[in-house]
């Protein structure tokens, strides 16, 4: 782990302040109302709750640590960087699903270091569960989050059993074929957000494939928290993914207990 300094409950209660925000806004019924939700330039939608998570989000890291950069996806002025170390955060991971009524949005922060993910958090707002995990010292579960000093260790079983997969609503069921076609997937688990990645890391789910383009703030903290449970995240050809690409831009990977 580099030597950056920060504290980890710290972070995870800005998560879970901005958490406390997005499902505010939710469950006072002003997210549908006219003006509230727009579509950027890729169709995908933007809420007033992303933008108050962001807003959120980025005062409360620019306070506590204004030598880290930030990178948010909601922020449309950040220009390419060329930063070693900076937050790179998702304010409401999930927005499609948020806006459905679904519950499997999430807030997303990470640390990427040298084009590495070094620090990923992702809190889970409506069951108040967080996963998190830093390079070389474990992936973690916090069930209640009233509690920041009750986590698990998360231990991906490394078996060859690979036959249940987590996907979004919005996924071919047959992703998983564009990077092995010999799987043999007898269960799909039906999942929004990074929670896909949290799945795999605590075992309930054994791949989670995703052909096409995503936001690297999208898997920045999935990334790590799945790689220090033991598993792997990485694109076909078993390359790990890089963090700090054009645009900010993965192209197709797989998230899985091992390589396949």
């Amino acid at each position: 782990m580099p030597d950056i300094s920060y504290n980890l409950h710290h972070l995870i209660q800005i998560a879970m302040g901005a958490g406390r925000i997005v499902a505010d806004l939710r469950y006072a019924n002003i997210i549908k109302k006219a003006g509230n939700v727009q579509l950027k330039h890729d169709n995908s939608p933007v809420s007033i709750a992303d933008m108050q998570s962001h807003h959120y989000i980025s005062e409360n890291l620019q306070k506590a640590y204004p030598y880290i950069p930030i990178i948010s996806e909601e922020d449309n002025q950040t220009p390419q960087h060329t930063y070693e170390t900076y937050f790179l955060i998702d304010p409401l991971d999930g927005t499609r699903d948020y806006l459905l009524g679904n519950n499997d949005y999430c807030i997303n922060i990470a640390i990427i270091h040298q084009t590495k993910p070094v620090l990923g958090i992702i809190y889970l707002p409506e069951s108040n569960e967080c996963y998190y995990a830093s390079k070389g010292q474990g992936s973690y579960k916090i069930i209640d989050c009233d509690f920041l000093d009750r986590a698990d260790i998360l231990t991906v079983n490394h078996d060859n059993d690979i036959s249940i997969q987590t996907i979004s609503l919005r996924s071919n069921t047959l992703g998983y074929q564009y990077f092995n076609p010999d799987l043999k997937i007898s269960e799909t688990i039906f999942a929004g957000s990074a929670k896909k990645f949290c799945l795999i890391a605590s075992n309930q789910a054994h791949i989670y494939p995703r052909p096409g383009q995503t936001g690297e703030w999208d898997t920045a903290s999935g990334d790590i928290i799945v790689s220090e449970a033991g598993g792997v995240v990485c694109d076909k050809d078993g390359k790990f993914i890089e963090y700090g690409k054009e645009k900010y831009l993965n192209h197709s990977f797989y998230a899985c207990k091992k390589k396949i």
